[in-house]
């Protein structure tokens, strides 16, 4: 997938470059590599526990993948944070 490349191609200058690993993660499981996109949701919100976004895709990726008691409290933290209505209310649909 080029946009996987082109994200790796970033994340190689800069690891922490947050627009990469947001767009990363959510390609990652979009092609069924699920693990790898948790391992990129967790190393963003280690740089940023605020995003609420990373916090929706983990808290989904986890649910899809049978972690239903991570899933629930990143959800959670979703609606915690509260800074984007719609992502609030998808979460608190999912739940």
């Amino acid at each position: 997938m080029a946009a996987l490349s082109s994200l790796d191609a970033a994340l190689k200058i800069d690891p922490e470059h947050l627009p990469s690993l947001m767009c990363k993660g959510p390609s990652l499981a979009a092609v069924g590599r699920r693990d790898q996109a948790q391992a990129v949701y967790e190393k963003a919100l280690g740089i940023n526990p605020s995003l609420v976004s990373v916090w929706y895709f983990k808290g989904i990726n986890e649910l899809v993948t049978n972690r239903r008691d991570a899933g629930v409290r990143s959800l959670r933290k979703v609606i915690e944070l509260g800074t984007d209505d719609e992502l609030v209310a998808d979460a608190r649909e999912a739940l």
